[in-house]
């Protein structure tokens, strides 16, 4: 609400329309005033806009911000094929709400089962994740920068750390939401899931995945489904 009142308060003195074109990636994760303003400082007639979004992958909002896009001459393009993550990992994504549904899921690359491993404590997890890290890259099959560790938690990212440090497995922490990434193309990089936003990554292990049960309609439990979502289709491989 603050931010609107902002974004009124700036229209009515004059927002400079500066940019001849702008692309929002991530759009559902904007608010609706957020992007008013960016589409204001648009100048008309030259580039325009694009906006990149799905609102099954929105984990700051609860969906695509589409008050702002009101009086403004849309065209919406959808993506009908996937061409990231393969089948298996899709049907993993899908399985994980029933309102989940990835156009095109058929016709997407195929690829290895996904893996599941259980493990009572986060130590364990964390361990379980660092030996087989470890048989990947000693196998020849990936390097360490092909390998990302995603945690639902920045506690969980902390046990990655350790567990990775101890099998002595190069890796970079990135638990800092706000800040952006130095991805590492020489190192596994093990961050929160919603600091691999926008990254892909050949192999992904996902940590702390028992955080993410219990959907029952209500927007915080969704959201915490959406952010699962996330997670997987991180994954290329």
């Amino acid at each position: 609400n603050d931010a609107t009142r902002e974004v009124e308060k700036k229209k009515r003195t004059g927002i400079s329309d500066d940019v001849d074109a702008l692309l929002i990636d991530e759009w559902q994760d904007f608010l609706d005033p957020f992007v008013d303003y960016l589409l204001s400082c648009v100048h008309p007639g030259r580039g325009g806009a694009v906006l990149a979004g799905d609102k099954g992958q929105a984990i700051y909002t609860e969906g695509l911000p589409n008050k702002a896009l009101k009086g403004r001459e849309v065209k919406k393009v959808r993506l009908e094929r996937p061409y990231r993550s393969t089948r298996q990992i899709l049907d993993v994504a899908q399985a994980l709400d029933g309102q989940y549904v990835v156009e095109g899921v058929d016709h997407a690359l195929e690829g290895e089962p996904v893996s599941l491993i259980f493990a009572a404590t986060w130590q364990l997890q964390a361990e379980a994740i660092a030996w087989e890290i470890n048989s990947l890259v000693e196998s020849g099959d990936r390097n360490p920068g092909e390998i990302a560790v995603l945690c639902t938690t920045k506690s969980g990212a902390n046990h990655v750390e350790r567990a990775l440090d101890d099998g002595g497995i190069p890796n970079v922490i990135h638990s800092r939401i706000w800040e952006d990434a130095e991805i590492s193309k020489d190192a596994v990089n093990v961050m929160t899931v919603h600091g691999g936003k926008g990254f892909g990554f050949k192999v992904v292990f996902v940590m702390g995945f028992e955080t993410l049960r219990d959907l029952d309609g209500t927007k915080q439990r969704d959201m915490w489904g959406r952010v699962g979502y996330v997670a997987v289709t991180r994954a290329e491989d």
